[in-house]
């Protein structure tokens, strides 16, 4: 990889803020292990080794989804 193309990447990377798991299931508010359960959730843009990483602002917006699914879903009264 040639040294402009390295610093384009980093330069992609400091706009993007990437999660992992822990982070992911902190915002969700899961658990690792039940996280595999939930329907829809957005797919890791990559994997790192054994480490998958998500754009922070597709969690955000899927957990606002969610929320405002569960909203319609609850019982007025």
């Amino acid at each position: 990889m040639s040294t402009e193309t390295q610093q384009t990447a980093r330069e992609l990377l400091e706009e993007i803020e990437l999660w992992g798991v822990a982070e992911v299931c902190e915002e969700l508010g899961t658990t690792t292990g039940n996280l595999a359960r939930w329907s829809n959730v957005p797919q890791p843009i990559m994997r790192v080794r054994a480490t998958r990483l998500w754009i922070a602002d597709d969690i955000r917006a899927y957990k606002l989804e969610r929320e405002e699914r569960d909203k319609t879903r609850e019982p007025t009264g």
